[in-house]
């Protein structure tokens, strides 16, 4: 309990002056205080739990508003056609440019900063949510001068074009895009349909794919080698893969929490799995406080609390009750995201989600298949038959559009 106590007391500090969030502060403030005098009972907890309270309202709260910058040091984390974004320890940004800079290029920069600024138009795709949500940015930069310091070897756009040219077909391209690498075209049928059916978030590599993968082929070396040993070898073979997609943070955490798994294995009955997750989501938060409003990691941290504690409340029920009630459970627990997101929820499109989920558990494995050089033709067919069946399923009748919350 004590890596969770401390984890939410570091999100309420983040969260505490954001009005929209007032709710979910209130509510994480009485189960602090629950757990603080019910459970923990102990002063020095209590004392840093208050500190980090204090330090998220510091770190949450600081906005970054210097304007001009001279020999900033950033890290090339997204290269597109026309722009790229930049990582530095206190943030990422956008910047356009159309120079000849690379994917993991560490380069030195000279400029000044803006807000974004982007023409929208009204029921059109908006590129300022995009950078707000899906990349966590919130200001551009305007590059006067840029010196490359570290010239990555690797041309990761060539070899993601490569990849992509395995396929002979768009419905299959389009589909291996969105998987491998988290890029789809806006107006994509597939992504319409996608949203449509609400499970725009089977389109990407989440967390719940990756660690299929991982522990997935940890099982298939575990056939001739120890259970640590299988697990090395599975991360060393992912490696290549995880590394191309590092900058996204559902990979960075899952890595990170992998390694720390084969790390504390030895000494894994004495120690508490959910507490160290708990801490290490925490040191996540402490080096990058806007983490907490990205669905990359509060969902994955609600769903772990969930299955924590649907098996301490539910741990006299048989197996197959326990699972039903959980997932239940957890359909519940997403509805406001459901709601936010697409603006009501399905019922149908909830307890299909998880069918979906079995689906393209399988059409991810061909595509990193497809990234380690291992295509064969019938992965066209595979791709464009459930291409096919996604865009002719319609729920939209019984659609239960609700307000968007906050």
């Amino acid at each position: 309990m004590l890596g969770l106590v401390l984890l939410i007391s570091l999100i309420i500090g983040v969260i505490l002056l954001d009005l929209d969030l007032l709710g979910i502060s209130l509510t994480l403030t009485c189960f602090l205080i629950f757990l603080l005098f019910k459970k923990i009972k102990n002063k020095k907890v209590f004392i840093i739990s208050i500190a980090l309270i204090g330090i998220g309202l510091a770190i949450g709260n600081i906005r970054l508003t210097e304007k001009n910058s001279d020999n900033l040091i950033a890290l090339v984390t997204k290269k597109e056609d026309n722009y790229i974004i930049l990582k530095t320890f206190k943030e990422k940004f956008y910047c356009y440019t159309k120079e000849d800079i690379k994917l993991y290029d560490i380069i030195k920069i000279d400029g000044y900063f803006d807000e974004l600024n982007f023409k929208e138009y009204e029921s059109s795709f908006s590129f300022t949510n995009y950078l707000n949500k899906n990349q966590n940015v919130y200001r551009s930069f305007k590059i006067t001068h840029y010196e490359i310091i570290f010239d990555c070897p690797i041309d990761f756009i060539s070899y993601k074009e490569k990849v992509l040219n395995r396929f002979s077909t768009y419905e299959a391209k389009e589909f291996v895009n969105s998987l491998l690498f988290g890029e789809s075209d806006n107006e994509s049928l597939l992504k319409e349909t996608s949203s449509n059916l609400m499970i725009t978030n089977l389109l990407s590599a989440s967390g719940l794919f990756l660690n299929f993968i991982l522990y997935g082929l940890s099982n298939i070396y575990y056939l001739f080698s120890e259970r640590k040993t299988s697990r090395i070898l599975s991360l060393i073979t992912l490696l290549p893969f995880f590394f191309f997609n590092i900058y996204r943070f559902n990979f960075f955490r899952v890595l990170t929490l992998f390694i720390v798994n084969i790390l504390i294995y030895d000494k894994r009955k004495e120690l508490d799995k959910f507490n160290i997750t708990n801490l290490i989501y925490l040191i996540f938060l402490l080096f990058s406080p806007s983490l907490i409003y990205s669905p990359g990691f509060y969902l994955p941290l609600l769903m772990s609390f969930i299955f924590k504690f649907s098996n301490l409340a539910l741990k006299s029920e048989s197996k197959i009750i326990k699972d039903i009630k959980t997932k239940i459970l957890v359909c519940f627990s997403f509805l406001p995201y459901s709601i936010n997101s697409y603006g009501g929820f399905n019922v149908f499109s909830l307890i299909f989600n998880y069918t979906f989920t079995f689906i393209f558990k399988f059409l991810f494995l061909i595509a990193v298949l497809s990234f380690y050089g291992i295509y064969i033709g019938i992965f066209d067919d595979i791709y464009i038959f459930f291409y096919k069946m996604l865009i002719s399923i319609n729920f939209n009748k019984v659609d239960i559009y609700l307000p968007k919350l906050n």
